[in-house]
């Protein structure tokens, strides 16, 4: 299930983690809305940072109804600290204007998550991570303010927090009634402001929630890291191999302002320079061909396939399972380990990310033994996105696709939230591909009415078929919802008009494997579509058009034939 609304702070001392915070947010943690709050001087700053995706309101907008009485009730000698209650009372306050009947995030500016992660578990109870602060002044304040002991032996201080919006107002309206008075002016007033940091503001709603709605409420065991800085180094250090092997078992990692990494010189300035510098080099040196050619022989010579080639995400698919067939027919076994970290990356914003990983799961327990005979995607001479697809080896291409390229727990998550978004029957749905804009230069499209033709011939025998719509032309969208109307519907959840490189790459890749399950498919010729079909398995209830062009770049096509007058490949 969706959370409705992801909600963050942040200001300039975090910056440097936001900016890739705001990406894995949305990757990793799907939304209706996303949100981030920063100091009304720090708005153009974060708007050069920050995804567009991401709706971003100045602080002022929330602390107008509290600063004055906490700045009243704050002691001088706090004023230092005053940022530190400011930023929760402008939480409370959002979750106060939240609409009724929402669940909301509160997500940690300088934390970053790492994997999937659900905040509602599929029979709709609320997820909170654990954390292991225990400090008694927060629960001396929740004492006064709401009359209740410490609830659980850990802590909700997690560097996030999911509620909903009744809950708060619950939370508000028993705070009122206790007090009679403000919410707000109530909690200041139970402050001990000659504490050190007396107030909690997860801590307090967290009691509140565990007393009133525990029967609500799950507890995740996942691991979390706090202390990034002194894990990695640097937040500039994520994408390092480094890194991610020493934050493989954690579901986020915090990079707070007061953890640094010690020595700095051996933890921080020497792995910096190491990925900023002396990477890049060798990286050039390396498409020296002469150069590259020893490498590439010896890492293979190691078990290791480095792949690099591809454009598209699909060609860069196509180029990785022709690449490790041709390893497995010449070396009779498989790689050990298939690097595409380099690939895809027009998808990228860090040259370092390794995009691989957000789309394959490790398969190790899938083995694959040479029996003496070649390995192929098709028996066809034709290039394979522009074969027939019918004649793909489906069976011996199998335990590759399963070892390679079964789905990682970033697609499979994404899939469930498209599942339940477009309320998909598979078994009654029939997919319309329409690859359309620039493939044009490489082979002949349909047009408009051929594609129609069709799916009124597959709606003629199941009047009760819905169409899922995938395309890149928006004419061709505008077209087809005219003519069948209320029965046809879109997948993907990334927003665009036309085609300008959908870089919303894991909206997309999962959107075709989803869609490869359905129990037609009405489709033109490319990358995308041969995925469509190595994910499906088979190729029956598959109508392909396919007409090859005279020439493509110039060049004269071998496989056009200009006596042929049909164009459908039907299973």
């Amino acid at each position: 299930m969706k959370i409705d609304e992801i909600i963050s702070l942040c200001c300039k001392q975090d910056a440097k983690t936001w900016s890739s915070a705001n990406k894995a947010i949305i990757k990793f943690i799907p939304a209706k809305r996303y949100t981030l709050i920063v100091p009304d001087t720090e708005l153009e700053l974060f708007k050069k940072i920050t995804s567009q995706r991401f709706q971003i309101l100045p602080e002022s907008q929330y602390s107008k109804y509290f600063e004055e009485s906490l700045f009243r009730y704050l002691p001088k000698n706090e004023h230092s600290n005053s940022r530190w209650y400011l930023q929760q009372f402008i939480k409370l306050e959002i979750l106060n204007q939240l609409e009724d009947n929402k669940i909301a995030v509160l997500w940690d500016g300088d934390t970053i998550p790492l994997e999937p992660i659900n905040f509602i578990d599929h029979s709709g109870m609320l997820q909170y991570f654990i954390g292991t602060e225990n400090h008694p002044p927060y629960f001396e304040t929740i004492d006064r303010l709401l009359g209740i002991q410490k609830q659980l032996p850990h802590s909700f201080i997690s560097q996030n927090f999911p509620i909903k919006s009744q809950w708060f107002q619950e939370f508000k309206t028993t705070i009122e009634l206790r007090f009679d008075k403000s919410w707000i002016e109530a909690i200041i007033n139970s402050i001990n402001f000659s504490q050190n940091n007396a107030f909690s503001e997860y801590e307090s709603l967290g009691s509140f929630i565990a007393k009133n709605h525990r029967d609500e409420i799950n507890f995740l065991q996942d691991p979390w890291q706090r202390l990034g800085n002194s894990l990695i180094g640097d937040v500039s250090l994520l994408n390092s191999s480094t890194a991610v092997q020493k934050l493989a078992p954690y579901k986020y990692v915090s990079f707070e302002k007061w953890d640094r990494a010690k020595p700095v010189f051996f933890k921080v300035t020497i792995p910096i320079f190491n990925d900023q510098v002396i990477k890049p080099i060798l990286a050039k040196l390396l498409n020296i061909r002469n150069i590259r050619t020893i490498y590439i022989k010896f890492l293979q010579s190691m078990g290791t396939l480095k792949i690099d080639a591809g454009v598209g995400i699909f060609s860069c698919c196509t180029v990785r399972l022709e690449s490790i067939l041709a390893f497995f027919n010449q070396h009779h076994t498989t790689p050990k380990i298939v690097d595409s970290s380099t690939q895809f990356s027009y998808y990228k914003e860090n040259i370092n990310e390794n995009i691989s990983k957000d789309l394959f799961a490790q398969r190790e327990d899938v083995t694959i033994q040479w029996d003496g005979q070649p390995i192929k995607i098709t028996q066809s001479s034709d290039e394979q996105q522009f074969s027939n697809y019918h004649n793909i080896c489906f069976a011996t291409i199998a335990p590759f696709i399963k070892k390679y390229f079964s789905p990682s727990k970033l697609i499979t998550n994404t899939v469930e939230q498209l599942e339940a978004s477009s309320k998909i029957d598979y078994e009654n749905t029939c997919v319309i591909r329409y690859r359309g804009t620039d493939k044009e230069a490489e082979t002949v499209q349909p047009s408009f009415d051929q594609i129609l033709e069709k799916a009124l011939f597959i709606q003629a025998k199941h009047p009760s078929i819905r169409f899922a719509i995938q395309t890149d032309d928006q004419e061709f969208r505008n077209f087809i919802y005219r003519s069948l109307g209320d029965c046809c519907f879109v997948v993907e959840t990334a927003a665009w008009e036309g085609w300008s490189g959908n870089k919303d790459y894991i909206d997309f890749y999962s959107c075709i494997f989803m869609l490869s399950q359905c129990k037609y498919i009405i489709t033109t010729s490319g990358n995308g579509e041969l995925w469509m079909m190595l994910f499906r398995g088979h190729s029956n209830g598959v109508y392909q058009f396919l007409q090859p062009k005279e020439f493509v770049y110039g060049k004269a096509n071998p496989s056009y034939k200009s006596n042929q007058k049909y164009f459908w490949l039907e299973s």
